[in-house]
C-alpha cells in the first residue's frame, strides 16, 4: 500500500508534548540517512495536527483520513496523553487498521513514568495460544513499547536530547537497527568535523602563507628603504664635503686677494679680506693658514 504520510504524530496540545511533536516533525522530514547505510529515503511527509478538537466528540474526517494514510503512528507519551479522548481515538483507530496490534507504533516518552505515560494498549499484545483443553485462546502478554526517551529537568534539556533520540524513531521508519544507524551517524558527524577542521586548517595555512609573504615583502621594502637612506646619507656627505671644499677654495681666494692688497700697501682692505677669509663666531667655515 502506498501511504501519503510516513507517520502520524499523536500528541496532547500541551507542553512539552507540543514542542516535542513540532521539533520531531522537522527533524524527521529533514533527515537524510548516511549513504553507506544502503537505505534510500524519499521525502517523508509527517502529519501533525495543529488544531485542538474541543467541541467535537469524534475525530474529524481529515484526522481519520490522515491516520488511515499513515504508515506509522508516533505517540508522544505523557501522563496527560491518556486523559485525551481524541488521542485515544487516534491510537485506537490506528490499531484497528493493524489487526488491533501495536505494529508500526513508536512512542516518545516526554514526561512522567512509563507506567503512567504509556497507554495501556501499548504495554501488552494479544497472542493466540492453546489451553489445557487444546482450544485456541487469546491471552494478553506484556510488552515493552518501542520508545525514545527525552525526559529531562527542563524543556530546553528535553529538546536537546531529542537531537539524538529522534534517531530511535527514524530507525524503524528506515527499517534498520538503531545502533547501526547511530554508529554510522556518529561516523558521519566525525567525518563532517574533519572536513570542517580541514577547511579551517586550510584557511589558517593560507593566512599563514599570506602573512609570511607579507612579512617577506615588508622586509624587502625595509631593506630597500634602508639602502635608499644609506644612499641619501652618502649623497649628503658628498654634498657637505663639496660645500667644505668650496668654502676652503673661497677662503683661499680671499686670502690671496688680501695678500695682493697688502703688497700694494692697501692695508685696510687687506685686513678686511683676511677677516672675510676667517670664520666668524658660530660660522662653519674652515680656517686656512693663508688667511691667518
Amino acid at each position: 500500500m502506498a501511504y501519503k504520510y510516513k507517520a502520524f504524530i499523536s500528541y496532547r496540545h500541551l507542553e512539552p508534548d507540543m514542542q516535542a511533536a513540532e521539533k520531531l516533525q522537522k527533524l524527521l522530514e529533514a533527515y537524510r540517512p548516511p549513504k553507506n547505510l544502503g537505505k534510500t529515503k524519499e521525502n517523508w511527509r509527517i502529519f501533525r495536527d495543529v488544531s485542538e478538537l474541543q467541541s467535537s466528540s469524534d475525530l474529524s474526517e481529515d484526522i481519520v483520513n490522515a491516520i488511515e494514510n499513515s504508515e506509522f503512528l508516533i505517540v508522544i507519551c505523557s501522563p496527560e496523553y491518556n486523559d485525551s479522548k481524541w488521542c485515544m481515538q487516534e491510537l485506537t483507530r490506528f490499531r484497528e487498521l493493524h489487526d488491533n496490534t501495536n505494529k508500526n507504533i513508536i512512542t516518545l516518552l516526554v514526561s512522567g513514568e512509563p507506567h503512567e505515560a504509556f497507554p495501556e494498549e501499548l504495554t501488552y499484545t494479544e497472542m493466540t495460544t492453546t489451553d489445557d483443553k487444546g482450544e485456541e485462546v487469546k491471552v494478553k502478554v506484556e510488552v515493552e513499547p518501542l520508545a525514545a526517551n527525552i525526559k529531562a529537568d527542563s524543556l530546553k534539556e528535553s529538546m536537546k536530547k531529542l537531537d539524538t533520540e529522534y534517531l530511535r524513531i527514524a530507525a524503524p521508519l528506515l527499517e534498520c537497527d538503531f545502533n547501526d544507524l547511530y554508529q554510522r551517524e556518529r561516523r558521519r558527524e566525525a567525518a563532517r568535523r574533519r572536513r570542517i577542521f580541514g577547511v579551517v586548517s586550510g584557511v589558517l595555512s593560507l593566512i599563514t602563507v599570506i602573512s609570511v609573504a607579507s612579512a617577506v615583502t615588508i622586509n624587502g621594502k625595509n631593506v630597500e628603504i634602508n639602502n635608499q637612506n644609506t644612499q641619501i646619507k652618502e649623497q649628503n656627505e658628498q654634498i657637505e664635503q663639496k660645500n667644505k671644499d668650496l668654502l676652503v677654495e673661497n677662503a683661499g681666494h680671499l686670502a690671496s686677494e688680501s695678500e695682493n692688497l697688502f703688497k700694494e700697501n692697501n692695508l685696510v682692505k687687506a685686513v678686511k679680506k683676511a677677516v672675510e677669509a676667517l670664520p666668524s663666531d658660530g660660522e662653519d667655515k674652515p680656517v686656512i693658514p693663508e688667511a691667518e
